[in-house]
Protein backbone atom coordinates (compact mmCIF):
# COMPACT_ATOMS: atom_id res chain seq x y z
CA UNK A 1 0.00 0.00 0.00
CA UNK A 2 3.13 2.00 0.60
CA UNK A 3 4.26 1.93 -2.36
CA UNK A 4 0.97 2.90 -4.75
CA UNK A 5 0.67 5.97 -2.17
CA UNK A 6 4.36 6.74 -3.12
CA UNK A 7 3.71 5.83 -7.08
CA UNK A 8 0.75 7.85 -6.94
CA UNK A 9 2.15 11.16 -5.45
CA UNK A 10 5.34 11.09 -7.14
CA UNK A 11 4.72 9.80 -10.73
CA UNK A 12 1.16 10.03 -11.28
CA UNK A 13 0.12 13.42 -9.87
CA UNK A 14 3.17 15.34 -11.54
CA UNK A 15 2.27 13.90 -14.97
CA UNK A 16 -1.49 14.42 -14.80
CA UNK A 17 -1.03 17.92 -13.26
CA UNK A 18 1.53 18.93 -16.54
CA UNK A 19 -0.68 17.41 -19.09
CA UNK A 20 -3.75 19.12 -17.67
CA UNK A 21 -1.46 22.24 -17.32
CA UNK A 22 -0.29 22.06 -20.66
CA UNK A 23 -3.70 21.07 -22.05
CA UNK A 24 -5.31 24.46 -20.19
CA UNK A 25 -2.83 26.81 -21.43
CA UNK A 26 -2.99 25.81 -24.89
CA UNK A 27 -6.79 25.97 -25.01
CA UNK A 28 -6.39 29.62 -23.43
CA UNK A 29 -3.85 30.42 -26.04
CA UNK A 30 -5.63 28.90 -29.18
CA UNK A 31 -9.28 31.05 -28.24
CA UNK A 32 -10.60 33.44 -30.24
CA UNK A 33 -9.45 36.89 -29.39
CA UNK A 34 -13.55 37.68 -29.46
CA UNK A 35 -13.87 35.21 -26.45
CA UNK A 36 -10.72 37.12 -24.31
CA UNK A 37 -11.77 40.12 -24.88
CA UNK A 38 -15.23 39.84 -23.46
CA UNK A 39 -14.37 37.08 -20.71
CA UNK A 40 -12.06 38.61 -17.09
CA UNK A 41 -8.69 38.09 -16.79
CA UNK A 42 -9.30 37.35 -13.14
CA UNK A 43 -12.51 34.72 -14.33
CA UNK A 44 -9.38 33.04 -16.32
CA UNK A 45 -7.43 32.80 -13.71
CA UNK A 46 -9.40 31.65 -10.99
CA UNK A 47 -10.74 28.65 -13.03
CA UNK A 48 -7.17 27.71 -14.26
CA UNK A 49 -6.03 27.59 -10.59
CA UNK A 50 -9.44 25.67 -9.45
CA UNK A 51 -8.45 23.50 -11.97
CA UNK A 52 -4.73 22.82 -11.42
CA UNK A 53 -5.84 22.48 -7.46
CA UNK A 54 -8.17 19.65 -7.82
CA UNK A 55 -5.50 17.94 -10.34
CA UNK A 56 -2.80 18.34 -7.75
CA UNK A 57 -4.36 18.00 -4.25
CA UNK A 58 -8.02 16.78 -4.57
CA UNK A 59 -7.77 14.40 -7.03
CA UNK A 60 -4.76 12.25 -5.72
CA UNK A 61 -6.08 12.08 -1.82
CA UNK A 62 -9.57 10.85 -3.65
CA UNK A 63 -7.96 8.14 -5.28
CA UNK A 64 -5.70 6.70 -2.29
CA UNK A 65 -8.58 6.79 0.03
CA UNK A 66 -10.85 5.14 -2.71
CA UNK A 67 -8.40 2.74 -3.19
CA UNK A 68 -7.36 2.05 1.05
CA UNK A 69 -11.40 1.88 1.14
CA UNK A 70 -12.31 -0.45 -1.83
CA UNK A 71 -9.23 -3.10 0.25
CA UNK A 72 -11.34 -2.71 3.32
CA UNK A 73 -14.82 -3.71 2.45
CA UNK A 74 -13.18 -6.78 0.32
CA UNK A 75 -11.64 -7.74 3.42
CA UNK A 76 -14.54 -7.43 5.32
CA UNK A 77 -16.23 -9.15 3.38
CA UNK A 78 -14.40 -11.94 2.72
CA UNK A 79 -13.86 -12.27 6.88
CA UNK A 80 -18.06 -11.88 6.77
CA UNK A 81 -18.47 -14.68 4.52
CA UNK A 82 -16.05 -16.71 5.79
CA UNK A 83 -17.58 -16.62 9.21
CA UNK A 84 -21.61 -16.93 7.96
CA UNK A 85 -21.19 -18.68 4.08
CA UNK A 86 -24.82 -17.63 3.78
CA UNK A 87 -23.83 -13.79 4.23
CA UNK A 88 -22.55 -14.31 0.39
CA UNK A 89 -26.70 -14.32 -0.17
CA UNK A 90 -27.17 -10.71 1.02
CA UNK A 91 -24.01 -9.77 -1.21
CA UNK A 92 -25.86 -9.20 -4.41
CA UNK A 93 -28.28 -7.21 -2.38
CA UNK A 94 -25.76 -4.68 -1.18
CA UNK A 95 -24.06 -4.30 -4.83
CA UNK A 96 -27.50 -3.12 -5.51
CA UNK A 97 -27.95 -0.99 -2.88
CA UNK A 98 -24.93 0.44 -3.48
CA UNK A 99 -25.37 1.24 -7.75
CA UNK A 100 -28.71 2.76 -6.80
CA UNK A 101 -27.15 5.67 -3.61
CA UNK A 102 -24.41 5.89 -6.12
CA UNK A 103 -26.96 6.52 -9.13
CA UNK A 104 -28.62 9.37 -6.73
CA UNK A 105 -24.98 10.82 -5.11
CA UNK A 106 -23.63 11.20 -8.57
CA UNK A 107 -26.95 13.41 -9.90
CA UNK A 108 -26.76 15.56 -6.52
CA UNK A 109 -23.35 15.72 -7.06
CA UNK A 110 -22.98 17.18 -9.86
CA UNK A 111 -25.60 19.66 -9.80
CA UNK A 112 -23.72 20.97 -6.56
CA UNK A 113 -20.30 21.24 -8.56
CA UNK A 114 -22.38 23.53 -11.14
CA UNK A 115 -23.98 25.77 -8.24
CA UNK A 116 -20.48 26.18 -6.68
CA UNK A 117 -18.58 26.76 -10.12
CA UNK A 118 -21.18 29.70 -10.94
CA UNK A 119 -19.88 31.36 -7.46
Amino acid sequence: MAFSVYWTWVVIVPAASKNVHATVLETCMSAPLSFLSHVDTGSLITRFSQDMRLVDMILPRGFISTGFQIVGVLAQAAVAIAALPYMALALPFLVGMLVLVQRFYLRTSRQLRLLDSEN
